[in-house]
């Protein structure tokens, strides 16, 4: 329930600022006021929501994920909790599962923000999640 929240809280935000960042959102829109006006006013308050579906479903995998590499780490640094550690331990333990979620956070990203950034419905590439990861592993996927 919480990643909902924070989706449906933070989503428009993120929307907005991964449309500016595109080279085209660049040209579109005056600034990140001018981008809110113009995706309601073309397409509908869903649009600030185009690519939630994603994170919506992924979050409460990747916070599992998250907590519980971390704990696993803590302990396995602390000797099954025989010693306290200190701030390097958890240092290398955020280092090591920040690089696990990467795997995890950066296809969900990518997927998400091909979502955002379709304008036009009549002429989208994308149907949806699925459908934008199926033509991203047909198209880019490494096939030896």
């Amino acid at each position: 329930a919480s990643g909902v929240a924070l989706v449906a809280a933070g989503h428009p935000f993120d929307t907005v600022k991964v449309r500016l960042q595109t080279r085209d959102g660049a040209r579109r829109f005056g600034g990140p006021l001018d981008c809110v006006r113009q995706t309601v006013r073309y397409e509908g308050v869903r649009g600030l929501y185009k690519g939630a579906t994603p994170p919506m479903v992924m979050t409460g995998a990747i916070n599992s994920l998250m907590f519980g590499a971390m704990g696993m780490c803590r302990e396995r640094r602390s000797g099954s909790g025989a010693r306290p550690i200190g701030v390097l331990d958890v240092m290398v333990c955020g280092t090591q599962v920040g690089v696990l979620l990467a795997f995890v956070v950066a296809p969900m990203e990518h997927v998400k923000a091909k979502l955002q950034v379709q304008y036009d419905g009549a002429r989208r590439q994308y149907r949806g999640p699925i459908d934008c990861v199926r033509q991203l592993l047909r198209n880019n996927a490494y096939d030896p």
